[in-house]
């Protein structure tokens, strides 16, 4: 299992659970994963899958964040 440390919130994430997440919103197969550089939270991760661009939150604000 390939895993991969993304930032002091997120920690270290398994390609399998990034798959998962995607999964869960019926987004495609995992092509590419990367830690998003900026921000104030630390908690997103750029995924690349054969469904398009997405980010993943690791830890919404609220439920708005998922529209």
């Amino acid at each position: 299992m390939d895993t991969r440390w993304y930032s002091q919130r997120l920690g270290m994430l398994s390609t399998q659970q990034l798959q998962t997440a995607l999964d869960r919103f019926q987004l495609g197969r995992l092509i590419h994963a990367e830690p998003v550089p900026l921000g104030n939270f630390g908690q997103n991760v750029f995924l690349t899958s054969t469904q398009g661009a997405f980010v993943l939150r690791g830890n919404p604000l609220d439920a708005s964040q998922f529209k």
